[in-house]
């Protein structure tokens, strides 16, 4: 179990190194119901690792990041689900929510592991990522989930 926990530790330290310029954020931007569809995403204008927590069996967090480099981008949109917690990570992508061109239902891996999903996005277009609730008791909101998106 120590090894376990090492590896993981030394993955999101990894992890935390590759992404240039990145920002932590942690907890409530805004005032609960927060980022709960599509169009009320929280926006990012530049990689970083955001930290939040499910309360609820039917809420979700979106999250956003538009691609405005002027060139095709591959963005790897990660979610770490703490131990004893599963959440789901579903990602979009388009010129806005109202265009999407594809959505993927990312593979499950359960509790304490990444789950991981990458996407080639246009230049101007965007990228959506929701967190949400495996089923109901797989969450708990006083622990936070992490989720980050790295650009190449």
């Amino acid at each position: 179990m120590k090894s376990k926990k090492l590896i993981l530790s030394v993955l999101v330290a990894a992890c935390m190194l590759t992404v240039s310029q990145t920002a932590f954020a942690s907890g409530n931007f805004s005032p609960e119901p927060f980022a709960d569809s599509i169009d009320k995403a929280e926006k990012f204008a530049e990689p970083q690792f955001f930290s939040h927590y499910i309360n609820a069996v039917n809420d979700v967090d979106w999250y956003s990041y538009t691609n405005t480099s002027g060139k095709d981008q591959y963005v790897t949109v990660f979610l770490l689900t703490p131990k004893n917690n599963n959440n789901d990570l579903t990602v979009s992508w388009g010129s806005d929510p109202d265009h999407l061109k594809g959505t993927a239902n990312v593979a499950d891996r359960g509790t304490d592991k990444f789950d991981s999903y990458t996407q080639k996005i246009q230049s101007g277009d965007s990228i959506y990522w929701k967190v949400a609730p495996h089923a109901a008791g797989s969450f708990d909101s006083k622990v936070n989930y992490w989720t980050w998106f790295q650009v190449k």
